[in-house]
């Protein structure tokens, strides 16, 4: 099969899956660190528990 024919099945329906925007690194790892200092905050006032342990 010559290569044209394999290039005639490609089209723009997968477009959005190839044509991504790169991920911002520092956006992407912003809610981590927050959730990091939200726990040494938490470890810091001797709260080690989590917020809803006491209502089970």
């Amino acid at each position: 099969m010559p290569l044209k024919d394999y290039l005639s099945v490609i089209d723009n329906a997968l477009k959005h899956l190839f044509d991504r925007k790169a991920i911002d690194p520092t956006k992407a790892r912003r809610s981590l660190l927050r959730g990091i200092d939200r726990t040494l905050a938490q470890f810091k006032t001797g709260s080690t528990g989590t917020p809803t342990a006491g209502t089970a």
